[in-house]
């Protein structure tokens, strides 16, 4: 499907980008890296980038890097409850996620594909706020 939807982009005049998926926050046994579960989806979207010429943020590693910087802890901060279990939902990010994510995504679009740079916000992001550890 990605390979259509670059070829769709393309038919009608957008620049595609792919970008890898955000890793859950899963930790391996050691308590200290993450244990990547969605490395096939992240394999398929590089693929698919290298074959069509297609720009690729990969979120997935830098997300990867990330948790680890922050730790099972800091990770805690940036996940939402869960409505079913009242666990923590190790998917999706809540809203000191989001401030944390949204300015990194951003950047790394800039840096694959430097004209979308005239369509990100210039003001000064508050991801240090949200998480202090990050670089």
């Amino acid at each position: 499907n990605l390979s259509r939807y670059v070829d769709e982009a393309r038919e009608v005049g957008a620049t595609p980008v792919l970008v890898t998926s955000l890793s859950r926050r899963l930790w391996a046994p050691d308590g200290v890296h993450i244990a990547s579960i969605l490395t096939d989806y992240v394999e398929a979207t590089r693929s698919v980038a290298k074959e069509k010429s297609v720009p690729l943020v990969d979120l997935h590693a830098r997300s990867i890097e990330i948790y680890e910087s922050l730790g099972q802890a800091g990770c805690e901060e940036i996940s939402p409850q869960r409505t079913d279990n009242g666990g923590l939902d190790r998917t999706h990010l809540n809203e000191a996620g989001s401030l944390l994510f949204g300015p990194i995504v951003a950047q790394e679009l800039q840096k694959v594909l430097p004209s979308a740079g005239e369509f990100l916000r210039k003001e000064k992001t508050t991801e240090s706020r949200c998480c202090p550890v990050q670089k």
